[in-house]
């Protein structure tokens, strides 16, 4: 038994019971992978997380700005150049971390190429001028 053990055995409860259709639960840390299994479906399969992701991009995208490292006032092409070809307004760090990017959303499915999206994706409105929940 490990340490992961206990959540390991309630996502399988929880498969087993039909409460989750499926479930993969890893862990690691800066030494590489501490544990990895997969209930009704297997390790490497794609899940699309969403709005799950947001605490996390936050928090990194905050450590970075702690350390000097970005600015949120930067434009999001001086860190990814590809992104927006289309669009004349200039979108900020800030307007993606407050849904003010304008950005429109496509359904989104695991096959597809975000990068080739957000490329030229449509715009719904010029950066900073609206609200938008985005994913």
């Amino acid at each position: 038994m490990n340490k992961f053990s206990p959540v390991f055995d309630h996502l399988n409860n929880l498969v087993q019971t039909g409460k989750l259709p499926s479930a993969v639960f890893g862990a690691a840390d800066k030494n590489g992978v501490l544990a990895l299994d997969a209930f009704g479906a297997k390790a490497d399969d794609a899940y699309l997380l969403w709005s799950v992701t947001k605490p996390f991009t936050g928090t990194a995208m905050g450590q970075l700005w702690e350390r000097g490292l970005i600015n949120l006032q930067q434009e999001v092409k001086q860190h990814l150049p590809w992104f927006g070809a289309n669009r004349s307004d200039k979108v900020r760090l800030w307007n993606i971390l407050t849904h003010t990017a304008g950005i429109s959303e496509a359904t989104l499915a695991p096959s597809m190429n975000k990068r080739d999206y957000l490329t030229g994706a449509p715009v719904n409105f010029r950066a900073g001028s609206h609200k938008q929940y985005s994913n």
